[in-house]
């Protein structure tokens, strides 16, 4: 007369190993889906990273121009000079190689 009782148990415990079948497979999406959202965090953490250090660089290279000009009209033509000589510089670097 045991047997009524083994296959309630083994049908009770079907049922529980079909709920856990459903939520492991729910959980391996549940996965995917953060992996997915990791990786574009991940993307997007670098493209803010390079974009914050060409900020900081630019900040560098803003505070030591005003601290070498001494007004902003000063400043505009410190980077008109600098400019120039860039051009002069490669100009000559441009020869050279004709040579």
């Amino acid at each position: 007369m045991a047997k009524p009782e083994i296959l309630k148990s083994i049908q009770i415990l079907s049922k529980k190993i079909d709920l856990l079948i459903k939520e492991n497979q729910q959980l391996k999406e549940k996965i995917n889906q953060l992996e997915l959202e990791n990786q574009e965090l991940n993307r997007m953490h670098s493209i803010d990273a390079s974009l914050l250090a060409k900020a900081e660089k630019d900040l560098n290279y803003l505070s030591l121009s005003y601290r070498l000009a001494a007004s902003p009209e000063a400043l505009i033509l410190a980077r008109k000079e600098i400019s120039r000589l860039i051009r002069t510089i490669d100009n000559c670097i441009r020869m050279m190689k004709e040579d």
